[in-house]
């Protein structure tokens, strides 16, 4: 190979490298850019929370809002749970003053926030119109197309606060069934009381789907 081709080569090497070098040495001379850190929006505290039924749901509410908001803040149950703590006065903080004391034991009862919110539910929310929503959403209760099975539990679940007879719990219960389990029953001895009528139901159903 010819030695000045060499030569040549060899030059504009150490020129590139030489330029690299400088052009690293200009980049390391340079101030660091400041880096924009990831700001979290921050809500205003909920307002005091008394013990008065009227406020506990704009109160609950405000908490689930906040620590969705500030996720990063509050990141765990104890961080949630001790805000929330932080904002009850007057009744409520002297209802809860046994959970209050003893907040370590408490918090390893617990698996989440609204386990801590259905104990301010529990403890302060209004009986009464509690009962009035289960009985609204019982009335609009019916079987339609799902299975007896899914009817019932349902059925249950909404009317096991109001306390009802058991002559009050059969008529509604009868009433929200499907027309063709209906249809079966009135072919049949009447139910022996609110248990047999379930039991017939699931059975007559259980039949239409084999």
């Amino acid at each position: 190979m010819n030695p000045n081709y060499l030569a040549c080569l060899k030059q504009i090497t150490e020129q590139q490298a030489n330029q690299l070098s400088l052009a690293l040495a200009a980049l390391g001379n340079l101030p660091n850019a400041p880096q924009e850190k990831a700001k979290q929006v921050r809500l205003k505290d909920p307002a005091f929370f008394t013990g008065n039924p009227a406020e506990l749901r704009t109160f609950v509410s405000g908490l689930q809002l906040k620590f969705y908001a500030e996720a990063i803040s509050f990141d765990t149950k104890a961080k949630k749970v001790s805000y929330a703590c932080s904002l009850l006065q007057d009744v409520a903080a002297q209802v809860l003053e046994p959970y209050l004391n003893n907040f370590a034991q408490y918090m390893d009862s617990i698996s989440l926030f609204e386990d801590f919110a259905k104990l301010l539910q529990t403890s302060f929310g209004d009986p009464d119109k509690e009962k009035k929503t289960f009985e609204q959403d019982l009335y609009r209760l019916f079987q339609n197309s799902d299975q007896v099975t899914v009817y019932t539990a349902q059925f249950l679940q909404l009317s096991a606060p109001l306390g009802w007879d058991d002559e009050a719990l059969e008529s509604r219960y009868l009433y929200g069934l499907s027309k063709r389990v209906k249809d079966k029953l009135t072919q049949q001895a009447p139910p022996r009381g609110w248990a047999e009528l379930m039991q017939m139901a699931s059975e007559i159903d259980a039949r239409f789907g084999a």
